[in-house]
């Protein structure tokens, strides 16, 4: 059985994806289709009956995942592949085995450098930059978790003051622990460490069928956990490029591509669909004379169209870097853009300074681009502060985000004594949102759970039920206990008979169709009586959103009124307030925990009787958090009400509306109401973060507020600008780097000298800058403009007259030459 192709697959591609057996590396060069393949390979694989559980798909960025993972699901129904880069699957591997806190939060890179910033400004004499303290503490924690110091990145601080240093480091640890953070780092490093220990047997570490792409741009680390995931016999294949291996400074090492090979049965790509012949003899001819390695077989174009007029130029500007930017802005692009069949024209550049000034040369010749800069969008203040908003109106538990709104509303704070109180607020019990409730609502959940557990009517529940889906899914057993002056009042316990076939779900709760028929009751009759049992009662469940909501739509289908509730408490929540470092709350788990009576069988009426003990034993917690509460709201009431009267009334909106809404809506109301007492932004900022509302128009639905924030914004904390290029832009700025894995229909590289791309240094770096420079050049679908200026502006202390760049020696033939 085989997924139908839209592409018809070349011999070297079919010999690729019929591989079952071994581990392989696939030499897959720039525009050979790679991206088909790995799709391709993982839609065969599951045709043929392996389960998506036992399978997983590594990619280097988010955007390779992104792309990967919506062609799978768009050929099958149901579960696909973990497919996305290994710090995703890292904090999964890490939630699922219940070996970090169920409510952590993740610092980006962002995050992580605001803080460092911070601290090194507050140890003053630390002139450390805050990469080589991110590397400094990376291996402090490598080493104190004893992981081999092979791979880590040994960090050269020596002529720094060390005490600041790891003054810094110890600080950056004591706020991720109270924030209940983890950054990348510790994502990797915690990972490793528990698939060396081997102490249990982990889920996600079993699978039998491997795919790693990119992998000359992996760590030594990476590589180490990579290697340990798997079976003993478990099929893997490597995808990689010694030509395209320009990530050194991120720790990637090219040796590591070496090794798999060696162990590996080798497979090559070479046929180009992305590049014509012309530049695909360009290419050949760069590789062969740049980086002579016995890998290099030359590549091949797919297509032969003729080669237009004008599309190889290399343009030799006499004069200035200045001068030559504005050729580009007043002369080139202009003529580029006059062309019927324009598409997107890529400017690359080596470095962010580069991209920063060809961008202002740019504006001033008004032509619009996207620019992926240096400075990241989403480092951005006038980003983070919208990024806060839209988290915390969905998360209660994210102290990072509501660290910061409340130092966005009470500028009398700084942002570290609002990440204090965020802390104590966390450890007392209570959520931020409580503060968004109106005034006259003192009473903490804490505080009201304790009131009706020893006062009220209570009526603990559970349900079994043929499926998860809460719409239409039958209920075929509800259970019941009323807890009412410290004990059992009555039981309720009913099957109930169903004409929907139970599947999967008969091996959770050892209900099946056949019991039903002998003791299920008739449905309306058993749901009529439960809902006299809710009227007016306190209802209390573990994990009770799903109870609740299936027992509404049961009643619903059986046009039964929905009872009055008086109040709905989960002993999750509960238990996540009073014990928020838990790393599970699973009924199960907590028993255990807290070493109490019960059983989690799945039973509805064996889960009710748990969830009452545990239930008691929170109750009995509340008790000591209750004067505490009372004192913290006493003591920081002028900070609670300011921070309530600037943000409750449109959280509180947006928590209650049903009505459908654009993300452009939604965030120009946060600009709205946050304008009256939060610092200004500048124009620069509204335009950039223009990029963002762009790409939000284009890919994000009208929803309700909170509906439509839970569907996309897990996407865009994971994004990064690169990520917001839509592919109608006429014009984008970025970074070799950052262009990577994408393709353009002309690329212009600029600053092509001897200078900018030097070859008098090491052969290692020599051969990266090579690499570098082809990179560039492999983006191109059609047309390659190079320039140079003879007197450049160096930020090196190599000045001077320039000549074309030494790689490109070999190549000019190719080019037409101009003079400017």
């Amino acid at each position: 059985m085989h997924f139908p192709n839209e592409i018809k697959l070349t011999a070297e591609q079919e010999t690729i994806i019929s591989q079952r057996e071994g581990q392989h590396l696939v030499l897959a060069p720039a525009g050979t289709g790679k991206t088909e393949i790995l799709s391709h390979n993982v839609l065969n694989t599951l045709a043929e009956g392996l389960e998506p559980e036992e399978m997983i798909c590594l990619t280097f960025t988010n955007r390779a995942a992104r792309v990967m993972a919506e062609r799978v699901a768009e050929k099958i129904d149901g579960k696909i592949p973990f497919i996305g880069n290994i710090h995703r699957f890292a904090l999964r591997f890490l939630l699922e085995n219940e070996l970090i806190p169920k409510a952590a939060i993740i610092f980006d890179e962002e995050d992580s450098s605001e803080i460092i910033s911070q601290l090194i400004k507050k140890y003053g004499r630390a002139r450390s930059s805050e990469k080589e303290i991110a590397t400094v503490n990376r291996f402090l924690k490598g080493l104190s978790l004893e992981i081999p110091l092979e791979l880590l990145d040994l960090p050269d601080y020596v002529y720094h003051s060390q005490e600041e240093i790891h003054k810094i480091c110890t600080e950056y640890e004591i706020i991720k622990n109270e924030l209940m953070a983890l950054d990348f780092d510790d994502l990797l490093l915690y990972l490793y460490h528990a698939l060396h220990q081997q102490e249990k047997h982990f889920r996600l570490a079993d699978f039998r069928w491997i795919q790693v792409d990119e992998v000359q741009d992996i760590n030594m680390l990476q590589w180490a956990i990579i290697e340990k995931l798997g079976r003993p016999n478990a099929f893997r294949i490597y995808f990689g490029d010694y030509e395209q291996a320009i990530f050194s400074f991120m720790g990637a090492r090219i040796e590591n591509l070496t090794r798999a090979a060696t162990k590996s049965r080798l497979h090559n790509l070479t046929l180009n669909f992305r590049s014509p012949e012309y530049i695909i003899h360009m290419l050949n001819c760069y590789l062969t004379h740049n980086l002579k390695k016995k890998w290099v077989i030359e590549s091949q174009a797919a297509k032969k169209a003729p080669q237009a007029p004008n599309s190889m130029i290399i343009s030799k500007i006499n004069g200035p870097t200045e001068v030559q930017d504005d050729y580009i802005a007043e002369k080139l692009l202009p003529d580029l853009l006059s062309k019927e069949d324009a598409g997107m024209t890529a400017i690359l550049v080596r470095t962010n300074r580069r991209a920063d000034e060809l961008s202002f040369s740019l504006n001033i010749a008004r032509l619009s681009h996207f620019r992926i800069s240096g400075f990241d969008l989403f480092r951005r203040r006038i980003t983070k502060d919208l990024m806060a908003w839209l988290n915390a109106l969905i998360s209660d538990n994210d102290r990072m985000a509501w660290s910061r709104l409340l130092w966005l509303a009470v500028p009398s704070i700084t942002l570290t004594d609002a990440r204090n109180f965020m802390t104590q607020l966390f450890e007392l019990g209570m959520s931020p949102a409580e503060m968004m409730e109106p005034e006259n609502e003192k009473h903490s959940l804490i505080s009201r759970f304790n009131h009706h557990f020893y006062n009220e009517r209570i009526v603990l529940l559970d349900t079994e039920t043929v499926g998860l889906d809460t719409e239409k899914d039958d209920i075929i057993q509800i259970a019941a206990v009323e807890w009412q002056h410290g004990e059992i009042s009555r039981t309720f316990n009913q099957y109930l008979q169903t004409q929907q076939e139970i599947g999967e779900s008969e091996s959770v709760h050892l209900i099946n169709n056949e019991l039903l028929q002998s003791i299920g009751q008739e449905r309306k009759s058993v749901l009529t009586e439960f809902a006299k049992w809710l009227n007016g009662a306190v209802v209390l469940a573990h994990n009770s959103d799903f109870d609740l909501l299936i027992l509404k739509n049961n009643f619903e289908r059986e046009a039964i009124p929905f009872p009055k509730i008086i109040e709905i408490y989960d002993t999750i929540t509960l238990t996540r307030r009073l014990f928020p470092t838990l790393h599970s709350y699973k009924l199960k788990s907590l028993l255990e925990k807290f070493s109490l009576e019960g059983v989690n069988s799945h039973n509805a009426l064996d889960d009710v009787k748990a969830t009452l003990n545990l239930a008691q034993f929170l109750a009995a917690k509340t008790g000591s958090f209750l004067h505490k509460q009372y004192q913290f709201l006493s003591d920081n009431s002028k900070i609670i009400n300011q921070f309530r009267q600037r943000m409750g009334e449109p959280w509180q909106a947006l928590q209650h509306s049903q009505k459908p809404q654009s993300m452009r809506a939604l965030i120009n109301r946060f600009f709205e109401f946050t304008k009256p007492f939060i610092k200004p932004y500048v124009d620069e900022d509204f335009e950039e973060l223009e990029r963002l509302l762009r790409h939000m128009d284009a890919q994000c639905p009208a929803l309700p507020p909170l509906q439509l924030l839970k569907k996309i914004l897990p996407r865009y904390r994971l994004y990064k600008e690169a990520d917001l290029v839509l592919g109608n832009e006429q014009i984008l700025l970025s970074t070799i780097h950052k262009a990577k894995g994408m393709e353009f229909q002309r690329v212009i590289i600029p600053d092509a000298d001897d200078i900018n791309y030097f070859s008098s240094i090491k052969a290692e770096q020599r051969e990266e800058m090579a690499r570098l420079l082809y990179v560039a050049l492999s983006r191109s679908k059609s047309e390659i403009h190079i320039c140079y200026a003879t007197f450049p502006n160096t930020y090196s202390r190599k000045k001077g007259y320039a000549s074309l760049s030494h790689f490109l020696e070999p190549v000019k033939k190719f080019f037409i030459w101009k003079n400017s």
